[in-house]
């Protein structure tokens, strides 16, 4: 029972210090994840590290590159790059840990994105916390066939309202129409900065 107490204890301040970790604005190295060492009897805390540095290697690349996109060629150019650019790292990052990766939203622009059944209670966690605070923190559950399941929240960042703010103010009418060229049933409009955009899923397998 005390071995237990203190395993939770541990889980727990991991994600407290990555809740209190501060954006500097900066885009930080890539962390090299073959160098960490995580506990493998314990689950959580190997999704709460090993999942949120794969997580932040992803976003630290995915923000550089669609500024970098929108800078050079803007919506159309950006688009491009989060239809196909960033797939090579999720896929390097998913075979080197043996993981599955997912974003999802319930307001996805691409219709195979959106949250299943399976993954809404962890969905529903990270909105919850959003309700009644503005920190939120990333949920670790089990789920049948994986060691364990990470969900952490996608919020909403200035340059991304380019492509998922409110049409006619953030986004340009002839963006939008690329848009719905593209995705005729989008339903990734109208966010604001803060606002809870969707979540990456880490499952770790057996």
């Amino acid at each position: 029972m005390k071995n237990k107490t203190i395993i939770l204890f541990f889980a727990a301040a991991l994600v407290a210090v990555w809740a209190c970790k501060k954006d500097t604005g900066k885009d930080p190295k890539a962390p090299d994840l073959s160098q960490l060492k995580s506990d493998p009897t314990n689950p959580t805390v190997l999704a709460l590290t090993v999942g949120q540095q794969i997580l932040d290697s992803i976003s630290n690349t995915m923000s550089r590159q669609l500024q970098a996109a929108l800078a050079e060629g803007g919506v159309a150019q950006a688009m491009q790059y989060c239809q196909m650019g960033m797939y090579p790292l999720i896929e390097q990052l998913s075979a080197q840990h043996n993981v599955m990766l997912r974003r999802t939203s319930m307001k996805p622009r691409n219709l195979n994105n959106v949250v299943t059944v399976q993954d809404m209670p962890g969905y529903r966690s990270l909105v919850d916390q959003l309700s009644v605070t503005n920190e939120i923190r990333p949920v670790v559950r089990k789920q049948d066939n994986f060691k364990a399941v990470l969900h952490s929240p996608i919020l909403m960042k200035e340059f991304c309202l380019q492509c998922h703010g409110r049409v006619n103010m953030e986004i340009r009418e002839a963006d939008y129409a690329l848009i719905k060229e593209q995705y005729p049933k989008d339903g990734a409009t109208g966010y604001r900065v803060g606002d809870l955009r969707g979540m990456w899923t880490v499952y770790f397998r057996e």
